[in-house]
C-alpha cells in the first residue's frame, strides 16, 4: 500500500491464490480479541497440565494464572504477546483478525496463507499495524492542563 492510502487510513490488501483481501487496521477491539485468544489458551494448557497434578498444586497454578491475567500478562505489551505475535498459531490468529471481515476467510484458508508464504502474511499484517497509528499532536510546548474546565481555582 502507497505512504498515502495509509497516511488516509485506508485498509492494507494482501493477496492469495488470486483473490485480494483486505485487511483491517490493528484497532483496541482487534487487539482485545487477540488477548482473549492468548488467555483461552492459557486455560486451555492449565486444563490439560492439572490432570497430571495434585489437588494443590492444580489450586496454586490456576491461581497463578489468575493473577497472570489480572497483571496484564497476556495484554499488549506483554512479553506473551510478543511471543505469540512470533508464533505460526499467534501470527495465523492475529491474521484471521485483520482479514475476517472479509467473505471466505476462515482459521483455515488463514493457516494456509501463513504456511505458504509467511513472510508476506508478516509484512502485510505490519502494515495494517502501521495504519492504525494516529499521528502525534504538534507539540505547542506546554502540556494540557489536566484539571478539569469546570474546577474552582486553588486557593
Amino acid at each position: 500500500m502507497g505512504e498515502m492510502a495509509k497516511a488516509l487510513g485506508m485498509p492494507s490488501e494482501v493477496e492469495f491464490r488470486g483473490v485480494v483481501y483486505k485487511m483491517q487496521p490493528w484497532t483496541n477491539e482487534v487487539m482485545a480479541q487477540f488477548e482473549s485468544w492468548l488467555e483461552r489458551r492459557a486455560w486451555q494448557a492449565y486444563d490439560r497440565a492439572k490432570k497430571n497434578m495434585s489437588p494443590g498444586e492444580a489450586r496454586e497454578m490456576r491461581t497463578d494464572l489468575l493473577a497472570a491475567i489480572s497483571a496484564g500478562d497476556y495484554s499488549f505489551g506483554s512479553a506473551a504477546v510478543a511471543e505469540a505475535l512470533q508464533s505460526k498459531p499467534g501470527i495465523a490468529h492475529m491474521l484471521y483478525l485483520l482479514l475476517s471481515q472479509n467473505k471466505g476467510v476462515t482459521p483455515d484458508l488463514v493457516e494456509e496463507m501463513v504456511a505458504e508464504d509467511m513472510d508476506r502474511m508478516l509484512q502485510a499484517m505490519d502494515t495494517a499495524n502501521a495504519g492504525d497509528t494516529a499521528p502525534e499532536p504538534a507539540d505547542e510546548g506546554e502540556p494540557p492542563d489536566p484539571t478539569p474546565a469546570n474546577a474552582a481555582p486553588a486557593a
